[in-house]
Order: structure tokens, then sequence, then C-alpha cells
């Protein structure tokens, strides 16, 4: 994990940088950009990061059970995550046939609107084509009064 120092570098030098590459890929002046950095201590409770690092290690041509089983356990790790769920489609390890996996730990209650449930997507582009990957981490209850939900 990049601290903030060693990407944005001294006096946020690399951010201007960044955001005159970013107006150059719009290719519109006209659009304002804002960027805004948050810092996360802990990448294996973000859902993102997780299918991120995971599409980074199925490109590496690991094989999806081992990647798998590792990012689950590294996540339940964190005593704040009560139930992770992985999803990922496409030809695992080279199959000629496309495949679906699904490995859920834990709880994982899709169908009560008072939880926290992160999700992340991410696509693994490997040589055989695409790997579609979707992470659900689940991280307890919300408690939200009758006039926050409406």
């Amino acid at each position: 994990m990049a601290e903030t120092g060693t990407i944005l570098g001294d006096n946020n030098q690399n951010s201007e940088k960044i955001l005159h590459d970013l107006y150059r890929t719009i290719g519109d002046d006209q659009i304002k950009v804002d960027l805004n950095l948050v810092k996360i201590k802990n990448p294996h409770t973000n859902a993102q990061l997780i299918s991120n690092m995971i599409a980074d290690q199925l490109e590496k041509r690991l094989s999806y059970r081992r990647v798998l089983n590792f990012f689950l356990n590294k996540a339940l790790e964190e005593p704040e995550i009560k139930g992770v769920r992985i999803k990922i489609r496409g030809r695992l390890d080279g199959a000629e046939q496309a495949q679906e996996k699904e490995v859920t730990r834990k709880k994982m209650p899709l169908s009560s609107l008072e939880i926290r449930v992160e999700e992340g997507k991410s696509e693994a582009i490997i040589t055989k084509g695409v790997i579609g990957i979707r992470v659900l981490i689940y991280k307890g209850k919300t408690y939200l009064s009758h006039k926050q939900i409406n």
C-alpha cells in the first residue's frame, strides 16, 4: 500500500500532473474536476480494493481458488467485517467454457434494509478473455430512524 506522500510527492506536485492528464483525457477544459484523496487504514476492509487486488492477482495468472481463499481469510481477520461474498465469472483457469464461482463466508443478509454492505466490482483482463469480479462485504447493521429512511 502506497502512502500519500509517495503518490503525490512533496507539496502535492503530482496532483497537478494527475489533473492535467485527466483534463487531456477528457478533452474539455470547461469541465471542473476535483481530486479528493481518502486514506484507507486497512485495504482488506474495503470491497473495491479487494476486488482490484483479486483482479491484479488473476492477471498475474495465479489460481483463482487460491486467490479467493486468501482474500476471504484476510478480510475475515478484521473484527468489523461480519461476512464476505466473492463472485467471479469468466474463463477461470483458462477453461473453454465460462464458469461462475461464488464463495460466501459467515453472514450475508441482503434482504434487509438495515444492513451496511459494501460492493466492489472490477475486471481482470487475461489472455483467454475477461474475468468479472464482484465483492460484497457485510459490516453489520445500521440503526436508522424512520426519518432517515424516508
